[in-house]
């Protein structure tokens, strides 16, 4: 990896309480890993993502926006012309907007800024590029809606997400979304959909949830060309979770 390309990353050392309770999650999912998959496994990941705690100061509504429904996650006295636009991890196949809403809260709580979590389509029901079309029209919409500074932000698959959907604005050579976002911030983003990279056979093995196999090249995919031509980057890659993405 080359200078440049490490400045887009920042990987967290883990603490030996972090690892203890890594561990500990592994040990409880590892009988079901490969199992619960799909649609049948998304009340299970919601309840699990729901048990996030609640900041403090923090109100949630539910609206649509640019079409898409969501849900806001709002904190007292936040800038008015800006905004979080978040988008939500599972595989593209589970998790929701309400789910998130304590985990979003959080960022809403620490940073004085509103968030707006899209509950974008799920596949099988919303194939590819649903999610993307989606994600584009949230940020038109908020864009619409005099929100001129965007952060995006997005964790697992909704990392990828936010990556694909800043290529999409950086790539818009009529300029059709007005403002490019101020940053976008990923966490553990599942940018290889391909399986391609070295790490997804060799590191399947500590993958909480899905073992390997292999699948067909998905546009959907970030790649690091892509996230190069997108400054500001940050890219956050727990030691532990480091296999997602190298």
């Amino acid at each position: 990896m080359s200078r440049d390309q490490n400045e887009l990353f920042t990987n967290h050392p883990v603490s030996p309480a972090d690892l203890a309770v890594v561990d500990a999650i592994r040990q409880q999912t590892a009988p079901f890993k490969g199992m619960l998959n799909g649609p049948q496994a998304r009340d299970s990941y919601n309840q699990m993502i729901e048990e996030t705690p609640a900041a403090a100061g923090v109100e949630y509504h539910p609206d649509t926006v640019g079409g898409v429904p969501g849900v806001w996650v709002q904190v007292k006295n936040a800038l008015s012309d800006a905004v979080i636009l978040y988008l939500h991890g599972g595989g593209y196949v589970v998790g929701s907007a309400h789910a998130y809403r304590h985990f979003a809260g959080q960022f809403a709580a620490r940073t004085g800024i509103d968030v707006f979590i899209a509950d974008y389509g799920l596949a099988p029901e919303h194939p590819f590029p649903s999610a993307l079309n989606q994600a584009k029209a949230v940020y038109a919409g908020l864009i619409a809606a005099g929100r001129q500074q965007i952060a995006i932000v997005g964790d697992s698959a909704g990392g990828g997400l936010a990556l694909s959907l800043a290529e999409q604005i950086g790539a818009d050579k009529d300029g059709a979304y007005g403002h490019a976002p101020v940053c976008c911030v990923t966490m553990s983003p599942w940018t290889d959909l391909a399986r391609a990279m070295k790490s997804a056979p060799t590191r399947s093995s500590i993958s909480r949830m899905t073992p390997w196999r292999p699948l067909p090249d998905i546009t959907l995919s970030a790649t690091m060309q892509m996230i190069q031509r997108f400054r500001p980057c940050m890219v956050s890659i727990p030691d532990c979770l480091r296999c997602r993405f190298m």
